[in-house]
This record gives structure tokens, C-alpha cells and sequence, in this order.
């Protein structure tokens, strides 16, 4: 009997050598490792697109497998795949196309690659009583995001709004069960501009120009922002304050050049990501305005070396450093056990 090692090196071996004469063999090992489902899917681009949808992925267990279709005749073979647990579409479809290929599929997870010729979100009707995640990539078109109805099982949302007005985003307030969204590249600088979702717990907002937080207060449920800029520090630190529901927040770039008012703080604050300080910044500034982070996360992959002594008096702060080795930290070895490095 194999064991789990010998079965993984072996469909490593099968699917690394690929074609038409090693999907009898795909086909065996499938049947006998089931559980090695995600290994198949992620080498389908090596055979023939039907006779391995039909022979080894339909016998595979496809949970938590995410199916690359990149191809129009490994989308016509989706139909041999009825239970499949996430497709990524790198197909540039039309709305009626992916509506089509989606028919008789459950499928939790779909990520749409390149949808420039998407118009709206119909199609999804066709998976809406299982689809719990969606990511859209770049959709120049997309200008009616109505969902269609019964998709009460959708959580996640990720979508890439470059072209996308703020105020067609307003129908995705009826998602019965959202409570996370991220919505990058958008072209607005006051939050206020994207209708607020009242169940919504996690939001990240990228967008070209600073962002003003007025109007965080409507979204009840927010536990976690992440913001690329804010326009004005002190009147964000006043928004987030009054939200004391926050309590993670992320911000892509943070003014350390500049001084807020004494008084101003966000004690609510409890897990902080920001960007390693330029020349012009000071690591102590962040405890006074958030005294009440225990995790703080600083990505420092635009610097060559970082002081990390400041954050030594910070009694119980847990440290997360992106993007350096520990030889390029000053005070690193006094942190202990509460530093955590991730080179990058």
C-alpha cells in the first residue's frame, strides 16, 4: 500500500509528464487517491481538456480545488464536472457565454480573470444558490451590478473597479449574506460615494486619490478597513474613533511627516497595518494615536534597514515585519518572541 508521500510523488510524476497516453494512469491513481483532487485540477492544462475532465477529474474529490480554464474546449468540457468547488476564467466572455458554461454547475468560487465584455451580474443565476465567493477582474463595461435573484449564499466579493462608477456599485447593498468586500482601483475620494452595506465586516477601498472616511459611521457591521490613503489624518482618526467597531485597520500609506493634534487617538484599534516610516518618520508616533494595538504589522519592503527600537517599550505589542531579514533590523533581538519576520 502507498503511502500518502509515494501518492503525491507519483501523480507529481504523472501530471508532470502530461498527454493523452497518461491519463490511464491519471485515471488509476484518481480512483485510488481520491483526496489528490487538487493536484489534478491544477495540471488539467497537460492533457486533453474532455477525455481528462471524464476520466480523472470526475473522479476526483474537486474540494478546494480551483479549476484553471484558459481555453474554450476546457469550457465546453466543464460539463463533465457538475460539482466542481471554484473555476478561474481567464476567457475574455461574454455575460450569455459564462452564463451558459456555468449551467448545471454548483460551484462556490468563481474568479473572472479578464472580463472587459462583462455588462452585468445575470449570468450568475445560474450558480446563485451555491456561489459564496466572486472576484472580477478588470470590467471596463460592467455598469449594472444588480444581483440576480436568490444569490443569498455570496460572502466574498473582490472586484477591480478601475472604470467602474461609485454609484453603480449601490445594488450590491442588497447581498443578503456579504461581509467582505474589497474594491480596488476605484476613482472616488469620500467614502460616502460607495453605498454602505450594512452586514459588511470586512472592506478594503483602494483608489487613486486619498479618501475622505466620511460616512463610515453607515456601515454598522465594519470590524476591519483597510484604506490605500486618507485625505485628511486628523478628520480619519476622528471618523474612526466614533466607529468603535473597527478594530482592525490597514492603511497602504500613512502620514508620517505629519503631527495630529495631541489629543486626537483611536484606542479601539487593536490590530494595525501600515508601511515602515520614511526619513521624515518616527515609529513612536503610532502609540499615542493607537494605544490600544497588540499586533502591528509594518511592511518595510521599500526599505534597506529599519530601527525597530522604539516599539521596545511598547509593552505586549506583537510585531509582524514584511519584507526584511533580521540582519537588516536594529533592535530586533530585544523584541524576543514578539517579533515576527516574513522576508517576503
Amino acid at each position: 500500500m502507498s503511502t500518502p508521500t509515494d501518492a503525491w510523488f507519483v501523480t507529481s510524476l504523472i501530471t508532470d509528464i502530461g498527454g493523452a497516453p497518461a491519463i490511464p494512469h491519471a485515471r488509476a491513481w484518481a480512483l485510488a487517491h481520491p483526496w489528490l483532487g487538487r493536484a489534478f485540477a491544477s495540471k488539467w492544462e497537460r492533457f486533453p481538456p474532455e477525455g481528462y475532465a471524464t476520466e480523472v477529474l470526475a473522479h476526483s474529490n474537486l474540494r478546494h480545488a480551483v479549476l484553471t480554464v484558459s481555453d474554450r474546449k476546457r469550457l465546453k468540457a466543464l460539463r463533465h464536472l457538475p460539482h466542481s468547488y471554484a473555476l478561474s476564467l481567464r476567457l475574455d466572455l461574454s455575460d450569455a457565454e459564462i452564463g451558459a458554461a456555468l449551467e448545471g454547475i454548483r460551484l462556490e468560487g468563481l474568479f473572472l480573470r479578464r472580463a472587459t465584455r462583462l455588462t452585468g451580474l445575470a449570468f450568475l443565476g445560474a450558480v446563485a444558490d451555491s456561489l459564496s465567493m466572486l472576484e472580477i477582474g478588470p470590467c471596463p463595461a460592467l455598469r449594472d451590478f444588480s444581483p440576480p435573484p436568490g444569490l443569498h449564499r455570496l460572502v466574498t466579493l473582490l472586484l477591480d473597479a478601475e472604470e467602474t462608477r461609485p454609484g453603480d456599485l449601490a445594488p450590491l447593498a442588497d447581498l443578503p449574506s456579504l461581509s467582505l468586500l474589497k474594491v480596488r482601483h476605484l476613482d472616488a475620494d469620500r467614502l460616502c460615494e460607495i453605498t454602505a452595506h450594512p452586514g459588511v465586516t470586512d472592506l478594503t477601498v483602494t483608489s487613486r486619490r486619498p479618501i475622505t472616511l466620511d460616512g463610515l459611521g453607515a456601515w454598522k457591521s465594519l470590524r476591519d478597513l483597510e484604506i490605500s490613503a486618507l485625505a485628511s489624518f486628523d478628520d480619519s482618526l476622528d471618523a474612526l474613533r466614533e466607529h468603535a467597531g473597527i478594530t482592525v485597520l490597514g492603511l497602504n500609506a500613512f502620514p508620517w511627516a505629519h503631527r495630529p493634534a495631541d489629543a486626537v487617538s483611536v484606542p479601539t484599534i487593536e490590530e494595525l497595518s501600515v508601511p515602515a516610516p520614511d526619513r521624515d518618520g518616527d515609529l513612536r508616533m503610532l502609540r499615542p494615536l493607537f494605544p490600544g494595538v497588540r499586533h502591528l504589522r509594518l511592511d518595510v519592503s521599500a526599505r534597506r534597514v529599519l530601527d525597530l527600537t522604539p516599539l521596545h517599550s511598547w509593552p505586549g505589542l506583537q510585531v509582524q515585519v514584511l519584507g526584511l531579514t533580521r540582519q537588516h533590523l536594529i533592535g530586533a533581538e530585544e523584541l524576543g518572541n514578539r517579533l515576527n519576520i516574513s522576508p517576503g
